[in-house]
């Protein structure tokens, strides 16, 4: 009996870590993009421009993630 509860406990925590996974990716992406226009703008190399559209994607694509998971948590529409 104490093993089923160890491996729901442990499946719980991993999921709980996985909550956080998308939130912190679209974090640290809109930041690097920041990041990175901040860089175009002074030195105006059209690579780092680029490089921050990218990663300004990659924000926009992991923040529908999170938003996804966060419906699923709650069965409800996360409204602001």
């Amino acid at each position: 009996m104490l093993v089923g509860v160890r491996g729901r406990m442990s499946q719980e925590l991993k999921n709980q870590r996985m909550n956080h996974l998308f939130p912190i990716l679209t974090a640290l992406a809109y930041l690097s993009s920041f990041g990175l226009y901040v860089r175009f703008l002074a030195t105006g190399k059209k690579l780092t421009g680029r490089l921050g559209t990218l990663l300004l994607g990659l924000g926009l694509v992991a923040h529908y993630f999170a938003l996804l998971e966060r419906s699923r948590g709650l069965h409800t529409v996360p409204l602001p």
